[in-house]
């Protein structure tokens, strides 16, 4: 997997690099978020058409950037739109590059 949306059984909606862990035996355990960033719209008063996308730390008081989540805690997995993407690589990219360096330049 590679950033995608995803929808958690408590509601939140985050943005993510998503990984899959898996055992010895090949047999998958849980994903891996790499730097979450959690998501929502907020409206915007002078244009009610086009509310704002609001992105926060998914885990702001911890130092990790990496967690791992069991595959019950998940409701669905999704590609975000294209505008949701380029801000989020927008925020994390130069905190903790989550894109090669080849990604990078294809998404530039």
């Amino acid at each position: 997997m590679s950033i995608s949306v995803v929808h958690l059984i408590t509601g939140e909606q985050l943005i993510t690099k998503v990984e899959e862990i898996k055992d010895s035996n090949g047999e998958s355990l849980c994903f891996r978020f790499i730097m979450p960033m959690a998501c929502s719209l907020i409206p915007n008063p002078e244009d009610l058409a086009n509310p704002s996308m609001n992105f926060f730390a998914w885990s702001p008081f911890s130092s990790s950037r990496e967690f791992k989540v069991a595959f019950e805690k998940i409701v669905a997995v999704c590609d975000p739109t294209w505008k949701c993407f380029e801000t989020y690589v927008d925020l994390v990219q130069p905190l903790h590059p989550i894109l090669s360096v080849e990604e990078f330049e294809q998404y530039k």
